[in-house]
């Protein structure tokens, strides 16, 4: 048997590495070394890495003016994760991650110049936190990055600083320059309905969430900046990086944060944010919109089209289904002029393109998570896009394309005009797809972002790497491109009519809805600017997407002509080249040499890595589970090799991702061995599936030695926009850090009753724990419910009704859910309290 046991786990180890798809990729990586950067990156994204280098080497002064300080020397790791455009500074150690950047739809992300912003603001992180003296540099040294004072300010300050500063580059970017984030601060203040400072520093209830840090937070230090002085700013950040108690801000900001703000500031944050909020209520007290609201959805809406005598909408919603859970579900919704609404499509999957409709076939993009891409921190997994057709009668749904599309348009016959783009690159591949061929029709050196057919002419909406965004026809007789406008604000929303086309350009933070004649070659504004936000024209009227008590809602009203101001007037700062680089292919031999000593690491609470993060490890502690210790290499496929202490009982563990979906239905399959160095030794997979019904994960484990398979099933299901049925399968409580690395820190406690279906084969044994919660009745952040547990095995029931309420925690300055309920098992009546607490930071 002892035998059998080293050949199965040899056996698995020799898998994971046979399914490896590249086991000398990682080998590939380089490494940009100057002065005051390391940057990794693959050798095809060298001038994408050269171009980062460049705005780093630009933001450096500038930031460091603002904030005080920069590291001398940080890691940078350039990673491709598709269709998405993002970044973070990770502590332990300190390292930036920066996406290769694409345009981005996101309302909050209008720019012109993504890449210019990202660095940016992930640079003013890195030049806070690490502001550090007395006591606290002290700690840092001997016991790492998590006693950097600056970590512990609150979410608003940290996001809302890098916004601010970001928004100082230049006038065309930055989400302070944003017209829509005007627009929105602009309606609420109007309305006197601005967020509180509780509201803002614990986004829970409503449209904004994980956005209101950013939004809020920004504008609100931005105030606090330029009302005392950026020296100010300065002089608190210096004064909180020395405040040994700076930790104790987990607990409550009061501890340490508020004596600060006091200090510098000789007003506490409460009063200071409530002076701001009267200035913005002064500033826009006489705003309004010009129009009627259709909708009464509220949440997102990222993309309008005309459609016979109305408008298709393309928007997000959120349902709330339990306390703190939210569940997106993106759909395609056709409105009337008098406000009727008919839901064409939903989907769990979020969009990635503007949609296309001819006659009655709609045309979506989604996004679909494929195994391509050359990064470390998701393994090799990206976003990319699936075009799917769905015939609105039939409800038939037919894929058609997979890639990297950043815009598409459809014709009467079928065939699809997809701009095809690989992530990075500003070289965008013009195909042709009919059902049975791809033709490639051209090649441009712009990144496309919409597209329009008409007559034989593709109208787009494009840009160059640093310069404006324009309006652009493209012959498909000649292939002849030919420029008709150009903006220096970010241009979107575009649609052609048989007079000509009409836009949306943000412009001195206001938003306008523009109309070019075909016939004139004339540009004019036909919208009042307070209020248009991805405006199209439809039947004589002029539909626009604003605000509301909600969040965004769509209006309708009449165009107003007047004269247009869009002139090109946008400058590029200079270009910066990398002082003293020198480029070396031993990417992993210096990222190993930076490898920390996890020993003297703040045990047992520890999460390190390399620069690159080939090398990963952890520990941690739970009063349920007891000790884990791992460490993970990503050197030829992600394996992870562990000890875990748990229920009185060691195990070793191999784990390993085997499978990721690219449809989203089933996420992915990871596999392993858990040993107890004795008698049992168990095969493990671990499967995960998502659908916009819900999540589900399985765990499937089998004994190698006496048959014994545990089947162990966790998920949720929705049922509709207020409701849901949810079943765990673990119990746990206990404080557990997750990802530092991150950017962020997450904690729980917690105590969940857990539902478990087990068969044991060896001895015969079916025993079902189920529970079935009765779906909550929401009110607000109340919820109202009943459920019963049932146990085959003891047969025995119980049963019960609970109220649940989102709170803040009193001392803890943490989101909260507090439940009361009463449970009767036997005819015995028991009251029972819960308390959850978690935070985001």
């Amino acid at each position: 048997m002892m035998i059998f046991r080293q050949i199965v786990i040899a056996s698995f180890l020799f898998l994971v590495v046979l399914s490896t798809p590249s086991v000398a990729s990682l080998f590939e990586w380089q490494v940009m070394e100057g002065e005051n950067y390391r940057l990794y990156y693959h050798p095809k994204n060298k001038a994408k890495a050269l171009e980062a280098y460049n705005e780093l080497e630009l933001a450096r002064p500038f930031v460091e003016r603002r904030v005080g300080n920069l590291p001398k020397i940080m890691p940078i790791v350039l990673e491709e994760k598709g269709q998405a455009s993002n970044g973070m500074v990770r502590l332990m150690p300190l390292r930036m991650n920066l996406f290769t950047e694409y345009p981005s739809q996101h309302p909050f992300r209008q720019t012109q110049y993504f890449l210019r912003l990202l660095t940016t603001h992930e640079l003013v992180h890195a030049a806070h936190i690490t502001e550090v003296s007395g006591l606290p540099k002290q700690l840092t040294y001997w016991l790492g990055d998590i006693f950097y004072s600056n970590i512990y300010s609150p979410r608003w300050y940290l996001e809302g600083l890098a916004v601010s500063i970001e928004s100082q580059i230049t006038e065309f970017d930055g989400r302070l320059n944003d017209p829509y984030q005007e627009a929105y601060f602009a309606y609420h203040a109007s309305q006197k309905s601005l967020k509180s400072l509780g509201q803002m520093s614990f986004p829970m209830y409503t449209y904004l969430m994980g956005s209101t840090p950013y939004v809020y937070g920004g504008r609100f230090v931005d105030y606090i900046d330029k009302t005392f002085g950026n020296a100010s700013t300065r002089s608190f950040i210096k004064s909180y990086g020395r405040n040994p108690l700076a930790i104790s801000s987990i607990l409550s900001p009061g501890f340490a944060f508020e004596d600060d703000m006091k200090s510098v500031y000789k007003a506490s944050t409460k009063k200071l944010y409530n002076t701001w909020r009267k200035s913005e209520e002064s500033t826009y007290s006489s705003w309004k919109i010009n129009g009627e609201k259709i909708s009464e959805s509220g949440w997102y809406k990222q993309a309008l089209l005309p459609y016979k005598n109305g408008i298709i909408s393309q928007e997000t919603v959120m349902h709330h289904p339990g306390p703190f859970i939210y569940n997106p579900v993106h759909q395609i919704v056709r409105y009337t002029p008098s406000g009727k609404a008919e839901v064409l499509l939903k989907s769990s999957r979020g969009f990635t393109a503007v949609p296309a409709l001819v006659n009655d076939t709609l045309y979506i993009s989604r996004q679909y998570v494929k195994r391509k891409y050359e990064n470390i921190l998701y393994k090799g997994y990206g976003v990319t896009s699936q075009l799917t057709q769905v015939n609105l009668k039939t409800g038939k749904k037919q894929a058609r394309f997979v890639g990297d599309v950043t815009a598409f348009e459809a014709n009467e016959l079928g065939e699809l005009f997809i701009a095809v783009r690989e992530p990075g690159h500003y070289t965008t591949q013009l195909l042709r797809v009919s059902d049975d061929e791809q033709t490639l029709l051209t090649e441009l050196p712009y990144a496309i972002s919409e597209m329009e057919l008409k007559n034989d002419a593709l109208y787009m909406v494009a840009k160059d790497t640093t310069g404006p965004w324009s309006l652009y026809v493209l012959s498909l007789k000649t292939l002849e491109l030919t420029s008709i406008v150009s903006s220096p604000w970010s241009v979107y929303g575009l649609t052609v009519s048989e007079k000509g086309l009409t836009f949306t350009s943000n412009h001195n933070k206001t938003r306008h809805l523009y109309e070019w004649d075909m016939v004139s070659k004339k540009t004019v504004k036909i919208s009042s600017g307070n209020d248009a936000s991805l405006g199209v024209k439809s039947n004589g009227n002029l539909y626009f997407v604003s605000f509301s008590e909600k969040g965004e809602d769509i209006y309708v009203s009449s165009p107003e002509e007047t004269e247009s101001d869009l002139e090109v007037s946008y400058k590029t700062l200079p270009k910066a080249t990398p002082i003293s680089t020198s480029t070396s292919s031993s990417a992993l031999s210096t990222s190993l040499k930076s490898l920390k000593n996890p020993s003297i690491k703040l045990v047992p609470i520890l999460y390190d890595e390399d620069d690159l993060g080939l090398i990963q490890y952890s520990t941690s502690y739970s009063s349920f589970s007891g000790l884990n210790i791992s460490v993970m290499s990503h050197h030829l496929r992600p394996v992870s090799v562990g000890v875990v202490h748990q229920f009185g009982e060691t195990y070793g563990v191999v784990q390993s991702p085997l499978y990721r979906s690219a449809t989203h239905r089933l996420l992915g399959l990871t596999g392993g061995v858990l040993s107890d160095f004795g008698s049992s030794n168990q095969l493990q997979l671990i499967g995960m599936s998502d659908s916009r019904l819900g999540q589900l994960q399985t765990d499937w484990r089998k004994d190698v030695d006496d048959d014994e398979v545990l089947l162990k099933i966790d998920g949720s299901l929705y049922l509709g926009s207020k409701s849901s049925l949810n079943v765990a399968y673990t119990s746990s409580e206990g404080i557990t850090y997750y990802d530092f690395l991150r950017g962020y820190h997450y904690w729980s406690m917690t105590d969940v009753v857990g539902h478990t279906v087990r068969w044991d084969l060896k001895r015969k044994l079916v025993d079902i724990n189920q529970g079935l919660w009765i779906p909550p009745v929401a009110a607000g952040s109340v919820f109202v419910g009943a459920f019963s547990d049932y146990s085959s095995y003891f047969d025995k029931q119980a049963r019960g009704a609970y109220v649940s309420f989102e709170t803040k925690a009193l001392l803890f300055e943490l989101p909260m859910v507090m439940s009361f309920g009463q449970s009767y098992l036997d005819d015995e009546s028991r009251g029972f309290i819960t308390l959850e607490i978690g935070g985001v930071f």
